[in-house]
Order: C-alpha cells, then structure tokens, then sequence
C-alpha cells in the first residue's frame, strides 16, 4: 500500500475525532431528552436506576432517577441479614421522599425472604405510594407467613388515583368498617389471603370492592378465599377469573351482566346459581369432582354460558383415580340430553381425558363448531394435543361415533 495513502488516512482521522461536534456526540446518554430517559430507566429496578446515575455526571447531578415515574423495588434475601435489610429500607424511604408533591404511576414492591420485615415499615411505604397519588400498585410477599398479619394502611381502600391494585402472596386483607370507594380503579388482583374471620365477611369485602369501584374492569380472585359464594358484578366489568377450592354452603352465585371473559377453577362444587352471563365471549372452566355422580351442577354452569364463542374445559375426577375402567362409569343422564344448545360456539378445548364423554354431545348441539382440540396422553404417557378442523356436519357426526365408540357407548 502506498505510505502517502496511508498518512493522508491517519490524518484524516485524527482530524476527525478532533472536530468541535464530536464532543457533543461523545456523551450522547446526558443529551437523552428527559422523558425517554425516564421511560428506559423506568424498566429496571429502582435500585439500578440509581446506580447509572454513574455513568453521566449530568445525571449524577440532576439525580434523574428520583424523577422517575415507576418505582421498582425488590428484596431477596436467602439469610435474613440486617444490614442488609436495614439498607433496602433506608433506599425504599429515600426514594419516596424524593418522589414527595410529585407524581408515581407505579409502585412495585416485591419482597422474597425466609424472614419477615416490621409491619411498620410496609405501612409506611404503601402509605408514601399513595400520598404520592400512585395509580397502580403491585405489591407480592412470599415466604414467610408472618406475613398473614400483615395490614394494608387504610388509605389504599379510599384512594381516589389508583387504577389497578394488585396483591399478591402471603398478605392478609382484613375487615374494616372504613369505607371503600375507589373512584379509578380499573383492574383488581387478590391473589392472597382475605380477611380473617367467617366467610360472610370475606363475602363482603369482595363484594364490598366490587359495588364501590365504579369503573372496575378486571377481577382476579386466587387464593384462600374458599369463603366466599356470591359474586354481584358492576356493568362495567368485562373479565372475572375465580380461583377457590370451595364456596361457603356449598355454592357459587354468580351475577354479571357485561361480562366477556369468565375463568373459573375449583373443586368439590354442589350448586351453582348463574345469571345474566349472556354476553360472555370465552370461557375456561377448571372443576375437580370428588365423585362422577356429583357432576350435575355442572349442566347449570353450562347453561348460562351456553351463548360463547370459545370454551375451554378441564373437569377431573378423583374418583377415577381409583377406578381400573373409567368407560362405564358415567351416568346415562348425563350424555345427552342435559347439556344445552351451543349456538355460537366456534372453539372448544378439551383438556385432560376425564370428561371426554361430554364430546359428542358438545358436536351434536354445536351448530356453528369450527374447530375442536383435544389434550390427552399418548406413547410414553407424554401429554399431546390433537386438533380437529369441523367442515360440516358430516364429519361432526364422524367424530362423534368415533369417540362414542372409544367410550363404550
């Protein structure tokens, strides 16, 4: 290569990274605009946050992640050390005052411990989440069931901001004759321990929260709240998931009239009780029996969801865990002639083998099916789905025999 070439190429370089507006490209970080900066730092933890404040003195200066909208905080500690502890706690209050007369759109706060925290020092910072008008809060306790004691202040039932609250793990929400009302909220998750005491006060702070969050949206309810039996739905609620292991008597009451997406787990049910749940779009049904012959309530809960468009169901008995021949032990009643027309639905979802005698006669009374998937075990006992397209009625009453056949029908 020629060398007068190669020393015009060096010296082009080095006039270049000696150029004026190369040194306003080099910290190209500080010259973020505020906003975008506060939107990709809002995706980490707070605690991160704060830590690349060292990678700018500008903003090391303007202590830019106190300006952040979302608060993140996680603690998780396999040795209780209280040092550490005592560190996480100073952050979390540092971070709250900074946020004083300002705005929070989130505060997250996930604590995983073998060693519980003061109750004291929860209160104080769900407190500052809500003095600071936060509009979602999500807060999960896992471990330690110390915790079960544990209060929300009650500032959190009368927020007039919060647009979703969600508690997760082991935190108790317990009675108060303080009013709920809260104005905004638009999503409610309780994937914890209600309240102490017997289920017609459990009963009533659920339905406590849903009379009194006039734009709710989203119900999520998953944990021990086997006390509870009716749930009256505002007309604005449109998804309600029910995870419980039973219902106080023995029952589920459900009234929700703009209901679109209904999700329902449990076991041992006797009775349900199902009303004005004609709009609902999709629905997913989990239910373990104890007993074959105790699966004719199930016929009601068809019946009221008998307009969706897409059901997914899973009902299991423990029964047939004990029994060497599951083919010959179903009621005759129960194949045909309780289960209700299915006008509208398009998709259906059977999941597991315990209920496969109920296929044929979802076919029969399905008009519209477009498609079915079935999930069983196959070779090696290694759970498979099998999908069937429905082109006509032809080969609906193709499958029909075939699976009656399999069934001993």
């Amino acid at each position: 290569m020629n060398p007068s070439f190669c020393r015009m190429k060096k010296s082009q370089k080095i006039a270049i990274d000696s150029s004026p507006n190369n040194d306003k490209e080099e910290d190209r970080l500080s010259n973020l605009p505020e906003d975008i900066l506060c939107q990709i730092l809002s995706h980490v933890d707070t605690s991160i946050a704060c830590r690349t404040s060292a990678l700018s003195k500008d903003w090391n200066r303007r202590s830019v992640w106190t300006m952040l909208p979302d608060l993140s905080f996680h603690y998780w500690s396999p040795l209780y050390s209280l040092d550490y502890y005592t560190g996480f706690n100073k952050f979390v209050n540092k971070a709250l005052d900074s946020r004083k007369g300002k705005h929070i759109r989130r505060f997250h706060l996930h604590f995983s411990s073998d060693r519980s925290f003061w109750p004291s020092d929860f209160q104080k910072w769900i407190s500052g989440a809500i003095e600071c008008a936060a509009e979602e809060i999500n807060i999960e306790l896992n471990k330690d069931s110390c915790f079960r004691h544990i209060e929300l202040p009650l500032t959190v039932f009368s927020s007039a901001t919060l647009t979703t609250l969600k508690l997760h793990g082991h935190i108790s929400i317990f009675v108060t004759n303080s009013p709920v009302w809260l104005p905004k909220l638009k999503i409610l998750d309780l994937s914890t321990h209600p309240c102490q005491g017997c289920g017609t006060e459990a009963e009533r702070l659920v339905n406590s929260f849903l009379s009194n969050c006039p734009v709710l949206q989203e119900f999520y309810l998953n944990g021990e709240w086997n006390m509870m039996s009716i749930v009256r739905a505002p007309h604005t609620l449109k998804k309600l998931s029910v995870h419980v292991d039973s219902f106080v008597n023995d029952s589920f009451e459900i009234d929700a009239p703009s209901l679109e997406f209904f999700c329902l787990q449990q076991s041992s049910p006797v009775r349900y009780v199902i009303m004005n749940l004609n709009n609902v779009v999709a629905a997913r049904l989990s239910i373990l029996f104890e007993f074959i012959s105790d699966r004719s309530c199930l016929f009601d809960l068809f019946q009221g969801l008998s307009n969706v468009k897409y059901l997914y169901l899973n009902i299991q008995y423990r029964e047939l865990h004990r029994l060497p021949v599951i083919n010959k032990n179903f009621p005759a009643d129960d194949r045909d002639d309780r289960l209700p027309q299915f006008p509208n639905l398009l998709r259906l979802y059977f999941d597991g083998s315990s209920n496969m005698d109920l296929l044929p006669s979802f076919l029969q009374k399905s008009p519209n099916l477009e498609t079915f998937i079935i999930q069983v075990k196959g070779p090696q006992n290694k759970w498979q789905l099998n999908s069937f397209c429905v082109k006509s009625p032809q080969d609906k009453q193709e499958y029909a025999e075939a699976y009656k056949h399999a069934w001993g029908r």
